[in-house]
């Protein structure tokens, strides 16, 4: 791991032993095995339960003997790290397994990749020199890479800390073979970028921005320090199970109480941090600025917590204009300055997080330390921005929100004002505890992965801040940095061939959407979508902020939630509450859909988390702050048709088949993990279906006729895609009205017996007429211009309203003596009709 980019002066991840022989001759010296043939050539195998062991001790050693380990150990370094190396490098001039293999202070043998980066250079040299054979040899690569990932992604990953492995492979030999997989995809993709190569219908979208699974020794590390859970689930989401993201952040050090001082997070989980940053009223901690110098008891019995004149924020905002405000620090007066509509001044916003004390509950004001702070960043930024004279007007919500209970019209007003407030400023600064206690740090990718993790970048309101500002200032310990600088270093290091740090870093950016996309703002289906996932990782205190949050962001009607921003939710009851939440998000979800055209993204019914119980709803979301990962294929990036939405559900186009059993499943409960269909009356190409991890039973409930699934896109493409198991409950010709019975991982099956299987039970029907409930189907292409008016959840259907769906066409099979067994060979009875039962 020698050849990644250092934060410090401390080194990246374990030192890696060398275990294997790597220079070992062949079994066979008249023989170069592949990769893809190197497991079974060394006499290993893998068990059903996952497991790795070598044939010559299946009946032999416990797997967890201690030889049985160190053997596992030194064929998967052989194996997943010098093999890999070889199979990608090993035709470079001067490649050898030595120029990985070096010696620590004790003189014992330990893998380096220091020399990585050279080879790396040889390999694009060589690639845009010979151009003979290319597109073979990186397409083979490819392959390569996707196999090899597989099989550490799987087997070699865990996703918490304190657990081992499927392989059990030690922790730092999982985290090198990560390291080096992403290196080489990452190199891999970037010599196809600087050629100028492409090879259609072998690019994978999602290949080059995958990771290759995490390891135990980077989360043990992050576990130690104090990380919230729930932020390392956000961070291996965000990060899409690159690896060497976390290692890097790990690198940096980042005390984790940084933002969440003198607080531990041994009860947080994946979806919740179980301590709650915003303090209530009563004990609300104002912000203090202290110099290093200064004697903190003595500076605030002396600071001044001061404000404007009562009442004359909420008179210029009973006005519809924006009160603007002006500090005098040898004064310490604060004044206010009306912006008319159509008058335009410079002024700045700061933008903060609650919780770090930079609020006020009680009335419009701040300590004086901290408005002195504000013309300290100014002076900063005047340098910067090589200004003739420092800004001096600026707005801050603690400030310019009208509080108290004789200003509830006022202060819904002001709310009102945001989209406004925020799109006419010079420029916003971000003002976040944990950055206030760093300093920026060299290049792009130290500062860019600070701010990645920092509170503000989780806070649902400064996504509309964010969004919406024309400049962007973080606030470092040493000086503000403008994130436009920032953006500009990323091309240069982004350059590098074995290092996907900056790409990674860059996470951030994209989270609020970057410049271009703010500065495109049109809230249509596409951009909606993009908030939805910049929105998905972030809280709110008060859960029904949500809903006048993003109508304030996308500029829609804020009246039916402007009651949110005066009222409390403490006298009801969780159930009430509930129905509240219900009816705010349908509320916002049809104002979204009042656009024209509509703004609802297609590709929300495939997001996770619970489901609207409202009639009409029940494919939305209850919220969208579900802290869960947007799985492949992104489906709120897929362009799709327009969506519609109806009293009964929202209609949606999207490719899928229609699935046809053995059998009528109407009053038979068929419940599976997993099933299979064909596309082709060859049986050759299947897909396997299998149920997600947030089914309760983790298997599909098929309990009605007319099974069918919904995809995001087609053909599959990645390892696995997600998709939606439905049943149609009504056919009105181009539009079929379903319910959805699971979300539902959908991939190709390459698995050869359980290929035969599938064959088999489709034939057995076939021949034998069993009529049994089986988990082997026939998929029917559905119309190109079939609509799908998604209702919401699965529940028994009125019988009134279901209809058949027009009978599947007859389908010429021709089955082989190898698709049949011998019960089948026996019958002459081969009708393709049969597969569909009665109702065919």
């Amino acid at each position: 791991m020698q050849h990644l980019q250092r934060p410090d002066e401390n080194r990246i991840g374990p030192t890696i032993r060398l275990l294997c022989d790597p220079n070992s001759p062949p079994t066979s010296p008249t023989r170069n095995t592949s990769f893809h043939t190197y497991l079974k050539h060394k006499g290993w195998e893998i068990r059903k339960n996952g497991v790795l062991r070598s044939r010559s001790s299946i009946d032999g050693r416990d797997p967890d003997d201690p030889d049985e380990e160190n053997s596992r150990n030194q064929f998967a370094q052989k194996w997943l790290f010098f093999k890999l190396l070889k199979e990608v490098l090993g035709d470079l001039d001067g490649f050898s397994f030595d120029e990985f293999i070096t010696q620590d202070s004790d003189r014992r043998d330990i893998v380096t990749t220091a020399r990585l980066p050279h080879f790396l250079g040889l390999w694009q040299a060589s690639e845009k020199r010979n151009t003979n054979g290319r597109s073979y040899r990186l397409a083979r690569v490819q392959h390569v890479l996707e196999e090899a990932r597989f099989f550490v992604s799987h087997y070699c990953s865990v996703m918490e800390h304190g657990k081992n492995s499927k392989w059990g492979i030690l922790p730092e030999f999982s985290l090198s073979f990560m390291v080096l997989g992403e290196t080489l995809t990452r190199a891999h993709m970037k010599i196809q970028q600087n050629i100028g190569f492409t090879l259609r219908g072998w690019s994978n979208q999602d290949y080059p921005g995958q990771g290759w699974g995490y390891s135990r020794w980077v989360l043990d590390d992050l576990h130690e320090d104090n990380w919230c859970t729930k932020t390392i689930s956000m961070l291996q989401a965000l990060l899409r199970d690159n690896t060497i993201g976390l290692l890097y952040l790990n690198g940096l050090r980042i005390p984790s109480k940084a933002h969440k001082p003198r607080k531990e997070h041994d009860l947080c989980t994946s979806q919740e941090c179980k301590h709650e940053d915003v303090e209530d009223a009563k004990h609300y901690k104002q912000y203090h600025h202290f110099s290093p110098i200064e004697d903190r008891e003595e500076h605030k019995t002396t600071c001044e917590s001061i404000g404007p004149v009562a009442g004359r924020i909420a008179e210029v905002v009973k006005k519809g204009h924006i009160p603007l405000l002006k500090y005098t620090k040898k004064t310490r007066q604060l004044d206010v300055v009306e912006l008319e509509p159509n008058a335009k001044k410079e002024y700045a916003i700061f933008s903060h997080v609650w919780a770090d004390g930079f609020g006020n509950p009680g009335t419009n004001k701040l300590n004086s330390c901290v408005l002195d702070l504000f013309l300290k960043i100014f002076e900063e930024i005047k340098l910067e921005r090589n200004q003739a004279r420092a800004t001096e007007l600026f707005w801050i919500d603690t400030l310019a929100i009208p509080v108290g209970i004789q200003y509830v019209d006022e202060r819904t007003q002001a709310i009102g004002q945001m989209h406004d407030i925020y799109t006419k400023a010079s420029y916003t600064i971000v003002l976040d505890g944990s950055l206030m206690r760093l300093e920026k740090g060299d290049g792009y990718a130290a500062p860019a992965m600070k701010v990645t993790i920092c509170g503000w970048m989780t806070r649902l309101w400064t996504l509309q801040e964010a969004l919406l500002s024309q400049d962007i200032y973080f606030n470092f310990s040493d000086k503000p940095y403008r994130m436009d600088r920032m953006e500009k270093l990323f091309q240069d290091e982004d350059e590098s061939l074995c290092s996907c740090i900056p790409a990674v870093a860059r996470t951030y950016y994209h989270r609020i959407l970057g410049l271009q996309d703010r500065a495109t703002f049109v809230p249509n289906a596409s951009f909606v979508g993009t908030v939805w996932k910049a929105a998905q990782w972030r809280t709110t205190a008060w859960k029904i902020h949500e809903t006048l949050s993003l109508a304030t962001l996308l500029k829609i009607d804020t009246s039916p939630f402007a009651d949110s921003s005066n009222s409390t939710t403490e006298t009801l009851t969780p159930q009430q509450l509930a129905d509240d939440l219900e009816r705010r998000m349908c509320t916002f979800l049809s104002l979204l859909s009042t656009q024209v055209p509509c703004a609802i993204p297609a590709g929300i019914i495939f997001v996770p988390g619970p489901k609207l119980a409202r009639t009409g709803y029940g494919w939305a979301p209850t919220t969208w702050l579900t802290s869960k990962a947007v799985e492949s294929p992104d489906p709120l990036s897929i362009v799709t048709q327009r969506t519609v939405l109806r009293k009964c559900g929202l209609e949606v186009q999207f490719p899928g088949y229609q699935l046809h059993g053995p059998v009528s499943h109407k009053g038979v409960s068929n419940s599976t993990k997993e099933l299979r269909f064909s596309v082709d009356p060859s049986l050759l190409k299947w897909y396997k279906v299998e149920s997600t991890a947030e089914t309760q039973v983790n298997r599909l409930k098929l309990e009605y006729d007319n099974v069918a699934i919904i995809m995001a896109r087609v053909p599959v493409i990645s390892a696995k895609e997600i998709a939606l198991l439905v049943t149609v409950i009504e056919n009105q010709g181009t539009i079929w009205h379903v319910n959805v019975i699971s979300r539902v991982w959908i991939s190709h099956e390459n698995d050869h017996q359980k290929l035969e299987e599938a064959r088999t039970d489709i034939l057995c029907n076939i021949s034998n007429r069993l009529n049994t409930p089986g988990t082997s189907f026939i998929g029917e292409d559905i119309p190109p211009d079939l609509q799908w008016c998604v209702h919401g959840p699965c529940t028994k259907p009125n019988d009134s309203i279901v209809q058949t769906i027009p009978k599947a066409k007859t389908m010429k099979i021709e089955p082989t003596p190898k698709m049949l067994n011998r019960r089948a060979r026996t019958s002459t009875n081969l009708n393709p009709l049969n597969w569909f039962g009665s109702k065919a």
